[in-house]
């Protein structure tokens, strides 16, 4: 797997995946999602390049698009 241009850690974040639903962070690369999971897990995905948030225990949800905009 590559490494992960950016990690979001310490968050709540609902996945809306029924087999795993919630995660506490999140690893991306060229703007997409690489992988979800725990902190610690997520930290195998990193390089010394790869820019990293902390959440402070805030929640992160799925982007929602409105289709019927007027």
């Amino acid at each position: 797997m590559p490494p992960a241009d950016l990690l979001l850690t310490n968050g709540h974040l609902l996945t809306l995946s029924n087999s795993h639903p919630r995660a506490t962070a999140m690893a991306i690369q060229n703007g997409k999602i690489l992988a979800i999971g725990n902190d610690r897990e997520l930290e195998n995905l990193t390089t010394p390049q790869t820019q990293r948030i902390n959440l402070q225990n805030k929640t992160l949800t799925p982007g929602f698009i409105d289709s019927h905009i007027h």
